[in-house]
């Protein structure tokens, strides 16, 4: 393995140009998203509102679950005996 050589100032030039067109090209194809706003806030309720819609959908699951499940007991009326 050869020692890491110091580039030139033109590579530098050459690789910056280069990274530049990466990123230029990488921004372009981000989603219009609030979460990749550049304003703090924005990005802070964007994250919070996916949070909860999928802690409701969660939620919403495990109620029909469970639910239906102590529905279906009840009307086999394996619940309320007591």
């Amino acid at each position: 393995m050869s020692p890491p050589t110091d580039p030139t100032g033109t590579e530098m030039s050459a690789r910056i140009e280069t990274l530049e067109r990466r990123l230029a090209e990488a921004e372009r194809r981000l989603p219009d998203s609030k979460i990749v706003s550049g304003d703090f806030l924005t990005r802070t309720f964007a994250v919070w509102g996916h949070y909860f819609v999928a802690n409701l959908l969660i939620g919403l699951a495990f109620l029909f679950v469970f639910g239906g499940s102590f529905m279906l007991l009840a009307m086999a009326g394996l619940i309320g005996r007591f």
